[in-house]
This record gives C-alpha cells, sequence and structure tokens, in this order.
C-alpha cells in the first residue's frame, strides 16, 4: 500500500482486450462516484493499467486519478500446476466483488502460502469454487464446460473471456463435488496463459483457518 485511496488494476494483452479492460476500470470508480480520467495511448504489447485516487480526509473526497501504464514482460510457460486451498475465504459479497481492485494485497499474501508449481483456490464463505491465483477457472465436465458464477465475484478478464466463449462455457455454482468430477480445470491469467491444475487438494491449514472464522 502506497496511498490512501482505490482504484483499478486491469491488465490489457492486445489493443482489441482495451474496451473491456477500461469498462471494467470504469465500474471500480463508480462505485466511489470518482470522475474518469482518460487512459494515454497504449502501446501494442501487453500492459498493466492502473488508476489511483488518493482519499483527502480533511476534505472527505478522493483527488484525481492517476493512471499508470507498465508494460509486461513475457512470462514463460508453465505445465500443471497442483492446486493448494487458500486458508481464508474469498469476498464474494462485498462491494467490489468482481471487480479489478488496485490493491495486490490479497494476492501477495496468498503466494506466500504456495509452493513453485501450485496455485491457489478461493472458497468462499458459502463452500463456493470463486477463483485461483493463477486467473479464473474453468472447467470441464461431462456434458461440456462451465465456470463459477457470477455470484462467486472471480474477477473476469478479456483474455479469460474469450476462452470461455470458445468453449460456450456456461456459468454455474461450483462446490465441492461438481469441482471432483470435473474432468478437466484451467486456469486463465489476464495475459491469456492457460494452466492446467492438478491434484486438488485441501490442506489442513485452510479448513482450520475456516473453522476458527
Amino acid at each position: 500500500m502506497t496511498f490512501l485511496g482505490c482504484g483499478y488494476r486491469v491488465v490489457v494483452p492486445v489493443p482489441a482486450a482495451a474496451g473491456y479492460a477500461e469498462e471494467q476500470a470504469r465500474q471500480v470508480l463508480d462505485r466511489f462516484g470518482i470522475p474518469w480520467s482518460p487512459w494515454p495511448a497504449l502501446p501494442g504489447r501487453p500492459v498493466e493499467v492502473t488508476g489511483g485516487a488518493s482519499y483527502d480526509a480533511g476534505r472527505r473526497a478522493f483527488g484525481p486519478t492517476v493512471v499508470d501504464v507498465t508494460p509486461l514482460d513475457p512470462t514463460p510457460a508453465s505445465g500443471p500446476l497442483r492446486a493448494v486451498d487458500l486458508p481464508w475465504w474469498w469476498s464474494s459479497d462485498g462491494p467490489l466483488a468482481g471487480l479489478p481492485d488496485i490493491s495486490a494485497l490479497e494476492a501477495t499474501v496468498a503466494q506466500r502460502h504456495l509452493e513453485p508449481g501450485t496455485v491457489g483456490l478461493w472458497w468462499n464463505h458459502r463452500d463456493e469454487l470463486c477463483t485461483s491465483t493463477a486467473g479464473p477457472l474453468l472447467l470441464r465436465l461431462a456434458d461440456g464446460w462451465v465456470h463459477p458464477d457470477d455470484t462467486a465475484g472471480a474477477v473476469p478478464s478479456w483474455a479469460w473471456a474469450q476462452e470461455a466463449a470458445a468453449r460456450a462455457a456456461r456459468p454455474v455454482r461450483v462446490d465441492r463435488a461438481l469441482l471432483a468430477a470435473a474432468a478437466e480445470v484451467l486456469a486463465v491469467s489476464p495475459r491469456g496463459e492457460s494452466a492446467e491444475v492438478v491434484g486438488r487438494v485441501s490442506t489442513s491449514s485452510a479448513d482450520s483457518a475456516r473453522n476458527k472464522g
């Protein structure tokens, strides 16, 4: 955290994704009544766009939104990732559920619970599968592809939406029985990399944290 305020963080992997990402960013600012600040011209390479508005406690108002565009370096291809349940619930019902908040704190903390070659799965307090640290999920069942529905609160991306549409994936509530029945599970990052999720396990630390919560 470098300032007190709010904002958005989105990835634009290709120029065609700019409109999708901009609409997501606008929804975040709309939640707080913050005026939109136009983006600068984006390069043709993958970038991360962040927009943050600091909060002035004296005036009880947000300041102007500062927009930053950061080029993204290529990422190496990853093989299958072993899934581990994360030891806290995903917030499916918060005011920013399903939107790309600027904070990277939760993702940073999640990485501390993961070893190389693993991916964290987030469940909510209704024991529904929501998303993963490698991106939103797609599951292949006997009757086709599905994904967690909107009530799960996963933050979609343009790349994930393209993959979901290509597979005609339909929204469903994903519980543990449905996850176990999936023949294939894919996590799609905002950059567009797809990683197979395998070896799904529930950690004792995750169960302990839920019981204490």
